[in-house]
């Protein structure tokens, strides 16, 4: 059997060829004598029974609603002696009261409900967490101030470190833990064992104070000073943590970034002593600053 066989008959294909030909003649026809674009039908204007006899229902409505009246705002002065008396030895209780006093006065005058006025009303609060009151700060004219040369440089830092060295109680690890297990368990008792920590650091304080500083050194060991001395002040902060919480992690957040630009600063003491080409050997307490500066 031939190709030929399973190819359409020739009148099967002359019918189908004049239905295609028929029908392309019939779709150039409609596209040319159609119009550009198609009749529209516009609704007839009748006028409304509603609105020609006066009864417009968006007025009727309006009318029976009303304006929505809000309550009078209350005054300034009002308002700052609510917040005066709001104010308490406990920290979270005035942040707590002060949220309250201003979010009703912001109600009052149809806020409140929005995320700018309320992140507002919360920055304005926080701000009252004041941590680390109370430090002592120190100036030059505490500090015992020696000239520089390699024997008092090299003198300075084995001293520090010594100073250092010699109060491990007074550490990072030692407060996290002590305030975690006391936030675990709710007991006072945990958080009366950081006074023997501030104890430490407030040790430290004094016997820096003490140090003979080579002049190059000074304002970065003055620094050093007063941020032992904010961290000693902040575990009053931190005492307070379970009935006072607010002050508590504010106390605890000061600690941690004063512990973290004191390293800072003795990194950069230390690079000073290398600067000056101050080395020590192992067997010297100095040789912790060259921790510091390792590549």
């Amino acid at each position: 059997m031939g190709l030929a066989s399973y190819l359409p008959s020739q009148q099967f294909s002359v019918i189908l060829s004049s239905v295609l030909l028929a029908g392309g003649l019939i779709w150039a026809a409609d596209y040319y004598t159609s119009p550009a674009k198609p009749p529209t039908i516009a609704p007839a204007q009748t006028p409304s029974a509603i609105t020609t006899n006066g009864l417009d229902w968006k007025a009727a409505l309006s009318a029976i609603e009303g304006e929505p009246v809000l309550p009078e705002p209350p005054s300034e002065e009002t308002v700052a002696n609510l917040l005066a008396a709001s104010e308490t030895s406990n920290i979270t209780t005035s942040i707590g009261r002060s949220i309250l006093v201003n979010l009703g006065e912001a109600k009052a005058q149809g806020l409140g409900s929005d995320i700018p006025t309320q992140e507002r009303i919360v920055e304005g609060a926080l701000e009252k967490i004041e941590a680390g009151q109370g430090a002592t700060l120190y100036t030059n004219t505490n500090l015992a101030l020696v000239a520089d040369s390699a024997e008092t440089l090299k003198l300075y830092g084995n001293t520090v470190v010594t100073i250092l060295n010699s109060h491990p109680e007074a550490s990072f690890d030692n407060t996290l833990l002590t305030v975690g297990e006391a936030v675990d368990t709710g007991s006072s008792a945990k958080l009366a064992s950081l006074g023997a920590i501030a104890a430490g650091y407030k040790s430290i304080v004094s016997e820096l104070l003490a140090v003979s500083v080579p002049q190059t050194l000074a304002p970065l060991h003055l620094q050093v000073v007063n941020n032992f001395s904010r961290i000693v002040a902040s575990y009053a902060d931190m005492q307070v943590t379970l009935t006072d919480p607010l002050r508590g992690v504010g106390g605890l957040k000061l600690y941690q970034n004063l512990t973290d630009e004191t390293g800072r600063l003795f990194i950069n003491i230390a690079q000073a002593l290398q600067r000056n080409g101050i080395l020590f050997n192992e067997n010297e307490p100095g040789a912790a600053w060259n921790l510091l500066v390792a590549p």
